[in-house]
């Protein structure tokens, strides 16, 4: 399993949440997602069934859609060691 934390700015009216819908229910291999968001950005946290499975979204139409959306964002990718 991999996480990835994905880090935005607010940036003006836009439908985060409708995207946030669609990468959940749209994209094979998210085993968790969670949508965050404080005064200063927002960030999602998304818990992988494999690297295979991430990579495939990177190539995905979805994934082009969230970056022009959000633009700024940063992704950083972790290995995931524990989980409860």
């Amino acid at each position: 399993m991999i996480a990835v934390i994905m880090k935005y700015p607010i940036v003006g009216d836009r439908d985060k949440d409708e995207l946030f819908q669609r990468f959940v229910k749209d994209t094979p291999g998210v085993i968790h997602a969670y949508q965050l968001e404080s005064p200063d950005g927002g960030a999602t946290v998304t818990i992988w069934e494999s690297q295979a499975a991430r990579d495939a979204y990177m190539g995905s139409i979805l994934r082009t859609e969230v970056d022009t959306a959000l633009p700024g964002l940063t992704r950083e990718i972790y290995s995931v060691l524990g989980s409860k």
